[in-house]
């Protein structure tokens, strides 16, 4: 689970990439409809909103061939038991039609997930949106509901989907004990996502080597601190590295709009509106190397617009807008950009 001490966040150049760059986009993912596929037909009853529908659409991956397959679900309304969560193996993909709506049932858990792909690779899930149940929780501790919750696993595309409401963070990236030794995630692509009115974040970075996340939006985290639209934050032992941020929006979230905090390494933040967030709009905190930030709007945010933490290293940032003097006059701001004194 994230650090409670969690903060900050951090860059690198988009050539700390390669094997996501040369690779076509969703060229992975696509390729598996010729594995095998599936209606949803059996699905038909349950999507009232009315039934426990996780059993069917489990069912429906399970029976996929060995070698992978597309599990299609039709229009519908379906309530899911996160307790249990819908569990997606290698070699699967999710495509949700236009129309889905996956809505996670009311829980005691502090830890639960919509989606949770673990220890997998070859893995896509597109469209539809996952709705949380943090209006109707039952219970008060715990800050780990996810929308989707993918851990030790790669090449995994996630696209076109909307994950709102969840109790803890709309897409979570992590890690899990794999023969004896915790494995993270690695080259993972997000492309037109959105997170929104999740309670800890819109997207946790915990334990992951290699990502892009792309033409995407974090949006109204708010609940629980950090409250971060997008957050690097590497448990003991965990590895956040060769991460872009691409293209995305990061507005109106209680906390910082991108943060880092442990460590992290080789990260870059490039054409991104990230604005009227009440933390920092991007908080590089904890040990950050190799970060770079250009061509940003960043304006409107807490206390700083970047606020650059003392043991940050090899930093470039380039061609940024951040909010303008005139707006400044009677906010409590450290400066659009403040650098933390080394000591």
């Amino acid at each position: 689970m994230a650090n409670k001490s969690r903060r900050t966040f951090m860059i690198s150049a988009i050539s700390a990439l390669p094997a996501l760059v040369s690779l076509p986009l969703f060229a992975r993912a696509l390729s598996l409809s010729s594995l095998g596929s599936n209606n949803g037909e059996a699905l038909k009853a349950y999507g009232d909103g009315k039934r426990d529908a996780t059993s069917v659409i489990q069912d429906l991956i399970d029976n996929q061939p060995s070698s992978g397959g597309t599990v299609v679900i039709p229009a519908g309304k379906y309530l899911i038991d996160v307790d249990k969560g819908v569990v997606l193996r290698s070699g699967i993909h999710l495509s949700l039609l236009p129309g889905v709506s996956l809505i996670a049932m009311p829980t005691r858990l502090g830890s639960s997930s919509i989606i949770k792909i673990y220890r997998a690779h070859d893995v896509s899930v597109s469209g539809g949106s996952l709705v949380g149940e943090r209006d109707k929780h039952l219970g008060r501790t715990g800050e780990w509901g996810f929308g989707i919750d993918v851990r030790a696993s790669s090449s995994v595309t996630l696209s076109n989907i909307i994950v709102s409401k969840c109790w803890g963070d709309g897409f979570y990236l992590g890690s899990l004990p794999v023969n004896g030794k915790n494995q993270g995630c690695s080259n993972i692509v997000m492309q037109n996502v959105t997170a929104t009115e999740n309670r800890r974040q819109g997207l946790s970075i915990i334990a992951c080597n290699g990502a892009r996340i792309m033409n995407s939006k974090f949006l109204s985290t708010n609940g629980t601190s950090p409250a971060a639209g997008i957050d690097l934050e590497p448990n003991a032992g965990d590895v956040v590295e060769n991460i872009v941020i691409q293209n995305c929006d990061v507005l109106n979230n209680a906390g910082s709009g991108i943060q880092t905090w442990n460590a992290s390494s080789s990260v870059e933040i490039i054409n991104c509106r990230i604005n009227h967030n009440g933390g920092r709009g991007v908080y590089l905190g904890g040990r950050a190397d190799g970060v770079s930030i250009h061509d940003n709007h960043v304006s409107g945010n807490g206390d700083a617009d970047i606020y650059v933490g003392k043991n940050v290293e090899s930093l470039k940032m380039s061609a940024n807008v951040v909010t303008s003097s005139s707006l400044l006059v009677g906010l409590v701001k450290r400066g659009r950009i403040y650098y933390e004194p080394k000591k």
